[in-house]
C-alpha cells in the first residue's frame, strides 16, 4: 500500500473576475494540500496546475518553496489543456525541485520501487507494482481536449487513475479492477463550481483502494432564488436576501423571480449599494416581471398579447377552466423568459 494525495485543476494565474485577494486565497488552499501531503508517499497533480503559460516568477518561487517543504514526497504532475506542454511552457523552462516529476507525454513512466506512475493509459504495466495513471480527461464525455472511455479504464490494468478536468468530486468509482476519481478543484472559482472543494487522500494498493475526499475550507459560491411579489419594497428584498444568504464571506448570485407592482422601479446598483458592506460579493439577476391585468396585457401589440387573447377565448369554453388557467399562466411566463415550475 502507498499513501497518496490527489489534486488538480488548481489554475494558478486565474483571473477570478478581477476580485482582489482571490489569488492569495488559492495560494492558501494549495498550502493546505502541501500540509496534507507531508506524511504521504506521493502527491499527484493531474493537470492544469496553471491556468495559462503566463510566466509569474514569484508564483513559481512560491511553488518551489512548497515542494521543497516536502522533500520525501514524490510530486507527479502532468500538463492539462490550460497549461499544455511545449517548448516555451513552464514545465519545460522552469526548474522544479528534484522531488517533482513532470510526465510530459503519454509514454512517460516513473518507477518509484513499490509503485509506478504513468502519463498515458496505453502502457505495458509491471504487474508486481502498484500502477497509477495521471489523466487530464473527460470520462465518457465529448471533450474536445481528451476523452477516456469506461471500457478503457476497465481494461487498463491500472490500480488507480487520478483524474482532473471535471471541476467537481464525484466519488471514487471502479471499473473492472481499476479505481478512478476526479479530485475536483481545491477552491471554487465561479458560480458553476458550487459545493465543497478540496482534494483526495488515502491509500492505494493492488486491488484495493481506501481514498476519501478532504474538504479545504474557503469561500463558497451560492446561487439562491428570491421570490418577489406585488407588495415588495427594497427593504423587503433585503430581508429576504439576509434570510437566504447566511454566509457573509461567500459569493452570492441572487436570482429575483416573481411578479412585482408596475410602479416598482428596480435598480440593481441601488440594491447592491445598500447591501455591499454586508457581503464579500453579491450580484442580482432580475427575472421578475411587472404585474399587469390580463385585459391590459391582451391589448398589447405583441406575440404575448395575441397569445393571451386566444387563451382567454379558449378558456371561456374550456371544460377544465383550472387547467386552462394554468396553461395561460405558464404561457405568459415562457413568453416573458421566466422559468416555469410544473
Amino acid at each position: 500500500m502507498i499513501k497518496i494525495v490527489h489534486s488538480g485543476d488548481i489554475h494558478f494565474n486565474r483571473a477570478f473576475g478581477g476580485m482582489p485577494g482571490r489569488g492569495a486565497e488559492l495560494a492558501d488552499a494549495f498550502s493546505k494540500i502541501i500540509d496534507i501531503s507531508r506524511e504521504e508517499d506521493a502527491l499527484l497533480i493531474a493537470g492544469d496546475l496553471f491556468d495559462n503559460n503566463y510566466f509569474d516568477r514569484s508564483l513559481l518561487m512560491f511553488l518551489n518553496k512548497k515542494f521543497e517543504d516536502i522533500p520525501r514526497v514524490n510530486v507527479f504532475m502532468i500538463p492539462g489543456n490550460h497549461d499544455p506542454y511545449g517548448e516555451n511552457s513552464l514545465y519545460n523552462i522552469w526548474e522544479f525541485p528534484p522531488n517533482v516529476h513532470i510526465l510530459k507525454d503519454k509514454n512517460a513512466r516513473v518507477d518509484c520501487g513499490d509503485y509506478c506512475v504513468y502519463g498515458g493509459i496505453k502502457q505495458d504495466l509491471d504487474s508486481g507494482k502498484i500502477n497509477i495513471l495521471l489523466a487530464h480527461a473527460d470520462v465518457d464525455g465529448n471533450s474536445e481536449y481528451e476523452t477516456i472511455r469506461t471500457e478503457e479504464i476497465k481494461n487498463s490494468g491500472f490500480d488507480y487513475i487520478a483524474l482532473s478536468h471535471v471541476h467537481s468530486f464525484g466519488g471514487v468509482k471502479k471499473s473492472g479492477s481499476t479505481y478512478y476519481a476526479y479530485c475536483g478543484v481545491p477552491m471554487a472559482g465561479g458560480f458553476d463550481e458550487q459545493g465543497e472543494k478540496g482534494c483526495i487522500a488515502g491509500t492505494v494498493g493492488k486491488g484495493e483502494c481506501n481514498l476519501s475526499f478532504i474538504p479545504i475550507l474557503g469561500r463558497r459560491y451560492y446561487e439562491v432564488n428570491i421570490e418577489l411579489d406585488r407588495e415588495i419594497s427594497y427593504e423587503d428584498i433585503e430581508q429576504k436576501i439576509y434570510a437566504a444568504c447566511d454566509d457573509k464571506g461567500a459569493l452570492y448570485k441572487c436570482v429575483l423571480n416573481g411578479t412585482v407592482s408596475r410602479d416598482f422601479l428596480f435598480n440593481a446598483d441601488v440594491l447592491k449599494s445598500r447591501m455591499a458592506d454586508k457581503f464579500y460579493f453579491i450580484k442580482f439577476i432580475p427575472r421578475f416581471s411587472a404585474f399587469l391585468p390580463i385585459e391590459e396585457m391582451a391589448d398589447e401589440y405583441s406575440l404575448k398579447g395575441i397569445f393571451i387573447k386566444k387563451m382567454l377565448k379558449y378558456t371561456e369554453g374550456a371544460e377544465d377552466k383550472e387547467l386552462a388557467g394554468l396553461a395561460l399562466e405558464y404561457g405568459i411566463k415562457v413568453l416573458e423568459g421566466r422559468e416555469v415550475e410544473v
